[in-house]
């Protein structure tokens, strides 16, 4: 008997070896860009042999290391039918594609000297401009200065700065599509961005001024669990006040002139303090004086230095999501699936529905009014999974009993969310009572 038990203990409980850690990561490279249903299950696969071999805390450790890339500069790839023109300037290359629901969007890295794949680095992003649209990759290539000088004025000498071309192609109305479609674009650009540069999903900074510190603001609000601090400069706030809850984990460091003529102070003046009585960490900073631009832009490195140094939270005790579809549903750990009644997904349209939750021992309780359906993602973070789990949904009990841990799930929600750090062993696809 105690021979058995021993045997018994002994299964899923080997440590994993350097070439088997190596293989792991091997296919969360080739994971996040896989497309098929087939595809991704025949990696999944791949690793049948290590699950039964190491504990499942084993394998995820190696997930969390994230992708697997070779040194030197990524070379040019096939999108959609057609090698990407790379252009490089310096330290900067522009012109990285990547096809998302029929269009190619086009993003352009400055890289730190220092760069090494063999660790993760953090990300600045500049959501981009549409006043960039007719400069040349050259001129692009140059126009990234600013960029780094104020990430290096920061303390962000180490920080991958990228600038997308975006906000160029979809213009300030999206091409008739809403804002949601743009940030569901962005979150896509993260996963190309992660099969060539190694970077650290905890440190994701986005900052700019006007329409890309508008941007800034809206991708905060609708991914607020990608990023781990925004720096909006001279921006408009209306797609803000109706959804204050969302940033309620999210280090904010705001930037506006007293006499912008563009973008009225009024507007960050009120949603500033709004945020904070909602217990967001906020710093609102208004320049005397300044203007759009002049005396705030000088101060971005300011901005940067100050949510430079927080790190993403991965399993808050809190969350809050209010949202208009489900486009791209995750917040933190609770990903939306279905509502009553889609909307349009317009920054300037109010939300259809919301979620809050909050967890307390193995207990997680939530409240939502529009929503139907949600996937709600656990991890030995956030409770015991080897105890059960209580789920309270408006009042009413929707799961009591231990969860069931899986590599398969967990690779699933990697994929999912292209996120290799914020991971998750189990999930429970749960119904509104």
């Amino acid at each position: 008997m105690l021979l058995f038990l021993l045997l018994a203990a002994s299964i899923g409980s080997a440590e994993l070896t350097r070439a088997e850690k190596k293989k792991v990561r091997e296919v969360v490279t080739a994971l996040l860009t896989a497309k098929k249903p087939k595809e991704r299950a025949a990696l999944v696969a791949t690793l049948a042999d290590l699950e039964a071999k190491a504990a499942l805390e084993e394998i995820e450790a190696a997930v969390r290391e994230g992708p697997l890339l070779a040194g030197g500069p990524p070379p040019a790839r096939r999108v959609r039918g057609r090698k990407e023109q790379i252009t490089r300037v310096a330290k900067v290359f522009v012109g990285y594609s990547f096809e998302y629901d029929g269009e190619v969007y086009r993003y352009a890295v400055d890289v730190p000297r220092k760069y090494d794949p063999a660790r993760a680095w953090p990300v600045l992003l500049d959501p981009g401009h549409g006043s960039w649209k007719k400069m040349s990759d050259q001129e692009k290539g140059r126009g990234m200065d600013f960029f780094r000088g104020h990430a290096d004025k920061g303390g962000g000498q180490d920080w991958i700065v990228v600038r997308t071309d975006i906000v160029e192609d979809i213009g300030a109305d999206t091409k008739n599509k809403p804002e949601d479609c743009g940030s569901k674009v962005f979150q896509e650009m993260f996963r190309d961005l992660a099969t060539r540069y190694h970077f650290d999903p905890d440190r994701v900074y986005v900052g700019g001024l006007s329409q890309t510190g508008f941007w800034a603001w809206l991708l905060g609000r609708e991914r607020p669990d990608r990023f781990a601090g925004l720096a909006p400069m001279a921006a408009i706030t209306w797609g803000v006040d109706d959804y204050l809850g969302n940033y309620i984990n999210l280090p904010i460091y705001v930037l506006h002139g007293e006499k912008d003529p563009t973008c009225d102070v009024m507007q960050p003046r009120a949603t500033c303090p709004a945020l904070a009585r909602h217990g967001v960490p906020i710093v609102y900073r208004e320049i005397p004086g300044g203007t759009h631009g002049d005396g705030v832009f000088p101060l971005f490195g300011d901005a940067l230095a100050h949510v430079g140094r927080f790190t993403r939270t991965r399993y808050p005790m809190r969350i809050s999501k209010s949202l208009q579809t489900t486009l791209d549903g995750w917040c933190y750990w609770v990903r939306v699936d279905k509502l009553e009644k889609e909307g349009q997904g317009r920054a300037n349209h109010p939300p259809t529905a919301g979620i809050d939750g909050e967890r307390d021992g193995q207990t997680i309780r939530l409240y939502s009014d529009g929503v139907k359906r949600i996937t709600l993602g656990l991890a030995s973070e956030m409770v015991d999974l080897d105890q059960p789990v209580v789920v309270i949904w408006n009042g009413k009990q929707v799961h009591a009993g231990r969860v069931e841990r899986s590599l398969a799930t967990l690779l699933e929600l990697v994929h999912d969310k292209a996120d290799w750090r914020q991971t998750f062993e189990a999930k429970l696809d749960l119904r509104a009572p």
